[in-house]
């Protein structure tokens, strides 16, 4: 697939409680460049329609909030759409929606929630904290696959890398190597994806497996 991208990504702000979100389109259609070819294809494939409304709703139940501010787009990946919540009191959380050409319905979502979970609790390694997260678009008001998390305040390594001295940089890199090792430590038999058995085989148990 060849892609042009011939515009700046858009991140989109709209203030208000009492607005209906679904009615702003670009929310839900791919909105950083063009297509050199199958324009209409690949638009599709990247087009996903929800409840915008429920999900910031959700998002702001998330963490306790009884309102929020406004929504944010972040520029569009290629599988997914990710969002960012603010609420009237300052707290903000992000939320992701997966296209319909990021993977398998149900399985993608529920890989990555456990997956994420896996890398924080298990190898601890910094990652968001899942707040809420449904798998199956059919059995939730937003009509669609989604993960709320916390949004990690923090700023890009590259953005402070060269305002570092010598010494801190030398303990970044050790902090990552550190990573690194913890990932290599953990191994298994089997090779796939991450999920909890009762996303996968209705089991009543709840436990990580590798599928």
């Amino acid at each position: 697939m060849h892609r042009l991208f011939t515009q700046s990504a858009r991140s989109l702000k709209r203030s208000c409680l009492s607005k209906n979100w679904n009615s702003v389109n670009d929310f839900f259609e791919y909105t950083r460049g063009l297509n050199v070819s199958n324009e209409d294809h690949e638009l599709s494939i990247r087009r996903v329609k929800f409840d915008m409304n429920e999900l910031a709703r959700l998002a702001a139940d998330s963490v306790g909030s009884r309102e929020y501010a406004h929504i944010e787009k972040f520029p569009d990946g290629m599988f997914n759409k990710t969002l960012l919540f603010t609420m009237a009191n300052g707290a903000e959380v992000v939320g992701k929606v997966p296209n319909p050409n990021a993977g398998q319905p149900h399985f993608t979502t529920a890989s990555e929630v456990a997956t994420m979970e896996f890398v924080r609790n298990i190898l601890g390694t910094p990652a968001p904290c899942v707040l809420a997260w449904s798998s199956k678009a059919g059995e939730n008001a937003v009509g669609a696959e989604y993960i709320i998390m916390e949004k990690v305040g923090r700023i890009q390594l590259g953005h402070a890398w060269d305002k570092m001295g010598i010494e801190d940089r030398f303990e970044i890199v050790k902090a990552i190597a550190g990573y690194q090792t913890s990932w290599l430590s953990t191994s298994s038999t089997k090779y796939g994806s991450l999920s909890y058995s009762c996303d996968t085989d209705h089991q009543k148990e709840c436990v990580l497996i590798l599928m």
